[in-house]
């Protein structure tokens, strides 16, 4: 994998019930642990499924086993390599993988790469959403107003557009919407995400701004994703997993 090279695996999450149960083998205890935890089968499937995926899709980037790959998680819940098992099975460094993942309905995707920190979103086009009171929450003032411009008609994929592009930055960043309301906002500017955070309980108000590079795309017709990347995205590479 070339540095300025991003690697997007899809995947559906319909499985049978015998599939799943043949797939909870793979996961960890963890894992396990959450997915009984799911009060809805359909979820639960889809859960599974998923963890499967990226287990497959990163196994098969460092040449390990599924069930071999093990995970750690940031302060806010950002998935990551475990620091061991990376140190056994893949570059040091800069040269570090990294990966991001996301899923909508039945769709799995995952984005790959070696050029710093990334991150993925995808939203299925048919989620009923009160548009009003969830643009306060996705978008900067100066987006709002922008897509308050765009036709009826094309609204709903605008928003999704805007959405996956700052849900993106923000998985980049290790935040994701789980921040407190009014600690961060995304601006897009064509293929660039600036994302600002204001740290809970700082009374500096200092706030740290980055840029993030962004692909917006169609994994699969209905669906629409965006992957961010701290270096512009020279190519895109998807797969079926």
């Amino acid at each position: 994998m070339r540095p300025d090279e991003v690697l997007v695996w899809r995947a559906s999450l319909l499985a049978r019930p015998h599939e799943v149960f043949e797939l909870f083998g793979l996961l960890d205890d963890d894992e396990q642990e959450r997915a009984r935890k799911f009060g809805v089968e359909r979820e639960r499937r889809r859960y599974v499924a998923g963890r499967v995926a990226l287990r497959r899709v990163l196994g098969g980037a460092l040449g390990v086993e599924a069930k071999e790959v093990r995970f750690s998680t940031g302060p806010f819940g950002k998935p990551a390599l475990d620091p061991g098992f990376a140190a056994a099975h893949d570059a040091k460094g800069a040269r570090a993988l990294r990966f991001n993942a996301s899923r909508s309905e039945d769709l799995f995707v995952c984005a790959l790469t070696r050029a710093g920190e990334i991150g993925a979103d995808v939203e299925w086009l048919g989620r009923e959403l009160d548009f009003a009171a969830l643009l306060p929450d996705v978008c900067a003032d100066c987006d709002r107003a922008a897509l308050a411009r765009v036709a009826e008609a094309e609204r709903r994929e605008a928003v999704f557009r805007a959405w996956t592009r700052a849900e993106s930055a923000l998985k980049a960043l290790g935040l994701g919407f789980s921040a407190a309301p009014g600690t961060l906002c995304a601006v897009c500017e064509r293929d660039v995400v600036v994302s600002t955070v204001r740290r809970e309980g700082d009374a500096s108000g200092a706030a740290e701004v980055r840029r993030w590079h962004v692909r917006t795309f169609s994994p699969r017709e209905g669906f629409l994703a965006s992957v961010a990347t701290e270096h512009p995205i020279r190519e895109l590479l998807a797969f079926d997993l």
